[in-house]
């Protein structure tokens, strides 16, 4: 069983949201910046990397590397805040774990962060994440390309 959470005021806070054993933090904001649906390929480091304003080795080392051994459990807690900013990078987690065909027994525990209590909990798998996260996501030219239609039928 390993946790994984949402940022350093999980870990800071482990005790208030019951989170016991290994822990590791998914340090990412993946609701900013341009993203690539390939997760954790080459190019989405890279565009990540621009993002963050980091080098690659800082990307690594800060998100990619604390889920090297992933796959070496079976079951996994994950704790993340209910707002949009930790729902996509859940989703991103979920999403890559799909694309590695890693299939672990999952519990969500959607916390409050301000209060700092979990508010609910549920079961569920990483199967099918991966091609919903290609489906919700807007690379930056696709935006730009929304925002010209939609600027162009704005009413007057």
């Amino acid at each position: 069983m390993i946790n994984i959470v949402s940022g350093q005021q999980f870990i800071n806070n482990k005790e208030k949201f019951g989170i016991e054993g290994k822990v590791i933090s998914f340090n990412e904001a993946m609701v900013d910046g341009n993203v690539i649906d390939n997760i954790f390929s080459d190019e989405f480091l890279k565009e990540r990397c621009v993002t963050h304003n980091i080098s690659i080795n800082e990307y690594e080392k800060i998100t990619v590397s604390p889920l090297k051994n992933i796959n070496n459990y079976s079951s996994l807690n994950m704790y993340f805040g209910f707002d949009m900013f930790c729902q996509i990078n859940l989703l991103t987690l979920l999403a890559y774990f799909d694309q590695i065909k890693f299939y672990p027994e999952i519990r969500i525990y959607i916390c409050d962060e301000v209060n700092l209590k979990v508010i609910d909990t549920y079961n569920t798998s990483s199967h099918g994440y991966y091609s919903l996260f290609k489906e919700i996501i807007i690379k930056k030219g696709e935006f730009y390309a929304l925002r010209r239609i939609w600027n162009s039928t704005k009413f007057n």
